[in-house]
């Protein structure tokens, strides 16, 4: 299935009350994403030429893996499948250790992830999308690669501020969301200290703990941050499209796995409100299966997938 040959144009009376104009704000998403692009990247580098000069201990290569899988779960299966589309229901505590996960990739809070991302689909590849990588359509090379850029990166810098009581009403009134957002600095800081303690207590060194900040914390925030941009702009760019859409959305499955299931994207912009992603039995979707872990658990329920006919149909309640 061919993508769209253009993406349209959306009438600027439309996009009224859409974003805020908060100076303040403005100058605090500018540090924030400066700061979550250089430091987790400088960061990385630290990690590789240590690795070169003293390698890196077994134990923290699996805190690493630990801290990737739980944060990407945190962002893919708390922050959008459950709050941003509501694709299930769960208990207080899950829906709080979610939202505490999802905060640790850095990427925001719940709220300010959640209005983000349901403005994206409001207006996928068109105006008012805040991260498309089409935001300025010439035929170019070099700008498809700015567009690629600007979607995987400086859209955090660019894009305007999301207008929160128009796209996260449900947040705002949800008390246990509100909280873990006004402290979403301290499980950003939790997520750095936790795998420091454990390097340095498995180790008892302060080059364990180092190695355990590095690795644990800034490579998995740099990897998780990359993985999940790449949803914004591979996933917008380049793979297939199993359903028609209005946007440009595609599905990579090579990414699969780094994605928690995320890089099915296309099918998820044709079923948005679906808990799960593949529609291919050979599709790895890791979030879906956490979901359903929790569904045998009995702390998941009412989780919505698509019809059997995922061409035509629409998405059920099971």
């Amino acid at each position: 299935m061919e993508v769209a040959a253009a993406v349209h144009d959306v009438n600027q009376e439309s996009l009224k009350g859409v974003t805020l104009s908060s100076p303040q704000l403005k100058k605090f998403q500018l540090i924030h994403a400066l700061v979550l692009l250089l430091l987790p990247a400088v960061g990385t580098g630290v990690a590789i030429v240590l690795y070169f000069i003293h390698g890196v201990s077994p134990v923290n290569i699996g805190v690493f893996a630990l801290f990737y899988l739980l944060t990407m779960l945190g962002g893919s299966v708390g922050y959008h499948r459950l709050f941003a589309h509501r694709a299930f229901r769960c208990g207080r505590g899950v829906k709080v250790l979610l939202a505490v996960l999802g905060s640790m990739t850095a990427q925001g809070s719940p709220i300010y992830w959640v209005s983000n991302h349901r403005r994206h689909h409001e207006y996928s590849d068109r105006n008012g999308d805040p991260h498309s990588p089409y935001a300025v359509e010439r035929p170019g090379v070099l700008d498809k690669l700015k567009g690629l850029w600007f979607s995987q990166v400086t859209w955090t810098f660019q894009h305007e501020l999301t207008n929160s009581t128009r796209y996260a009403k449900d947040l705002l009134r949800d008390r246990d969301i509100c909280l873990v957002s006004a402290r979403y600095f301290y499980w950003v800081a939790l997520g750095l200290i936790l795998p420091a303690i454990i390097g340095g207590l498995y180790t008892w060194s302060l080059y364990g703990a180092l190695e355990g900040f590095l690795w644990g914390g800034l490579v998995r925030i740099f990897l998780s941050y990359h993985a999940t941009s790449s949803i914004n702009s591979l996933s917008h760019m380049i793979g297939s499209r199993r359903h028609e859409t209005r946007d440009r959305s595609t599905n990579i499955w090579w990414m699969g796995i780094i994605t928690v299931g995320e890089s099915f994207h296309n099918n998820h912009h044709a079923f948005p409100a679906s808990a799960r992603f593949a529609h291919d039995w050979k599709d790895i979707d890791i979030g879906y299966y956490a979901i359903k872990f929790l569904e045998v658990c009995r702390l998941a329920w009412d989780i919505r997938t698509p019809s059997k006919k995922v061409s035509t149909g629409g998405c059920d309640e099971k």
